[in-house]
Parts: C-alpha cells; structure tokens; sequence
C-alpha cells in the first residue's frame, strides 16, 4: 500500500519538527502491539481481535480482526489533545458502510456514515456557547478494495475548513477567524464502528493527528494569498504585513500534496506596512499545489496556507 501522508506547517513556538504532530501511529512494526505510538502517547485499549498485518517489509496496517469486532483505538482523555487547530490524516479501505477515522464525544466526528464521508467539529464561539459545524454527506468513499486517503483540517485563524481525498479538496467550510476547536471531556476513539464487516483483512493505517499552520507562531502575517491560471501561467500573488526580521520568501510547489520543491525565492522587503509579491510559474496539465516559505534572518521558517489548482488543459 502507498503510503500518504500529507505536509503541513512548520514548527510550534520553535521546537523541533516532530512538536507539531500531536499523535502519529503507522504499525509498521509486525512484533509491536497495536496500542504503540509512533509520536505521543499510546492508545490505552483496542479491539480484543485487531492486529497489525504487514502487507510488504516495513509496512502494516490494522486488521479488525475476526469474530467482528470494532478496532475502538482507545487514546486517553486527556487537555493533551485539546488542541486549537486540526490536522488529520488517515488511509483506509472500505469495506462496510458505518466506520469513523476519529471520535470524541459529541464534539468531533470524522469518518463515513451509510458510505459517505463526512464530518462532525465544534468551535468555542469565545462567550460561553459552542457551534457545531456538520458537514453533511461529502463525498461516496470508493469501495474498490484500495486504501484512499482521507484528511480533515480547520485553520482556527482564518476559520477554514477543509477535507481532501487522494490530495483533491471535497468539501470547504468558510467560518470566522479566531475561533478554536472545542473538545468534549472524552476518550478519542480510533476505529469506532470499523470492523471491516468481519472480513478479516487491513483496513485502517497511518493515523497522523497535527496541529494546523493557524496554531503556530508566524514571524510575519499573510493577509492574502491566491495562485492563480492565467495565459501566461500561474500567477501567485500573496501580500504581508508585519516583516520585521525576515529574509525571504520561497515559492514551493506539489504535485503530490506531499513532496515541494522550489519555484523561486524572493528577497522580503523588510516594511511593516502593507507589501505584494508576484511569481509566474509555468502552466501544468496536473493538479498543482502551492504555499509560501517565509524565512526570517535568524534561520526560522513558516508557511502560509496551501492553495490548490486543478489540471489546466494543455
């Protein structure tokens, strides 16, 4: 199976990379339990028939088992993981209608519901009350016996909501910025309702839970940024504020929503007022993603958001 695991922002408040995921289990390890972190604590509890299957050296998955149970992944509850932002990662294959990738109470829903993907978050309003934000049906999950990936991320900044499958934007939510998650005082399920109908086969592998770009520290504040097609090529544009101490900018792009590479690096301008930069990169007939690099002058780096272009006819 590929693995997929998407990139995001930078380090929090300086640390090293690894500070920015909040949990991470891959079951790689054929002799390690189920229960084994990759990244942040283990799980306290699973499903009494759930196993780790390798499907190639160096590469397993979770396997519910038979009888049928749930593989019910059991994090502790703790403010651990009572985190602003979210981004979350996972690969699983179909083969039931009723499995959820993550739950939390009441407050935090990601998985499929009669086939479809959806998802459940809710956000502190800041005054006592909370939202919940249902997405309703997204997306039909393929039942092609093929692992797929499935990520979920809400920017607390800006209050943006996404979901992707195989890297392709499915579903888009547009709040108000300012707003952190809101956590129930639960247990985190992993694998609810997932018993791959008793099959005995892998269906769930790595689980990466981040905090999002918007729950870092910025040396500088993007307050607009597009790519966009144009007969040229692709026009990214982006405006800043705030550049005290930083260095450059770093025009990176994927193709992949994984891997990035450099499209050009441009000098910052130094100004606390308002500042604009353009790059023009070449037309693709593949689907693109871009995102900007911000170094500051003592070596430290963040990342803007990441924006998405579908193929352009050639």
């Amino acid at each position: 199976m590929k693995k997929v695991l998407f990139s995001i922002a930078i380090l929090i408040l300086n640390l090293s990379v690894h500070a920015q995921i909040v949990s991470k289990f891959t079951w790689d390890n054929a002799g390690a339990s189920p229960l084994k972190a990759a990244i942040g604590p283990d799980a306290i509890s699973v499903g009494s028939s759930t196993a780790i299957n390798m499907l190639a050296a160096g590469n397993g998955a979770l396997n519910p088992g038979t009888p049928t149970k749930d593989i019910d992944l059991v994090l502790s509850n703790s403010a651990y993981y009572n985190i602003p932002s979210i981004d979350l990662s996972v690969d699983f294959r179909r083969e039931e209608t009723d499995a959820y990738f993550l739950t939390r109470g009441s407050s935090f829903d990601f998985g499929m519901t009669g086939g479809k993907l959806n998802v459940k978050f809710t956000l502190n309003n800041g005054n006592g009350t909370n939202t919940v934000i249902n997405s309703g049906s997204i997306y039909n999950v393929p039942n092609d016996k093929s692992f797929h990936n499935y990520r979920f991320m809400y920017d607390n900044a800006t209050g943006v909501a996404n979901v992707w499958v195989d890297g392709v934007s499915q579903y888009n939510y547009n709040g108000v910025g300012g707003r952190d998650l809101f956590w129930s005082s639960s247990n985190l399920v992993i694998g609810r309702l997932m018993d791959a109908t008793g099959k005995n086969v892998p269906v769930f592998d790595n689980f990466e839970l981040r905090l999002a770009p918007a729950a870092l520290v910025l040396p500088v504040k993007f307050t607009s940024f597009t790519a966009t097609a144009k007969a040229n090529g692709v026009q990214v544009k982006w405006t800043t504020a705030n550049e005290a101490n930083l260095k450059n900018y770093v025009v990176e792009k994927s193709f992949d929503g994984l891997s990035f590479e450099t499209v050009k690096t441009v000098s910052a301008k130094g100004s606390s007022i308002s500042n604009e930069y353009e790059v023009v990169d070449a037309l693709n007939t593949r689907n693109i993603s871009y995102r900007i690099r911000a170094v500051d002058q003592d070596g430290k780096i963040t990342y803007s958001v990441i924006r998405t272009l579908s193929a352009v006819s050639g």
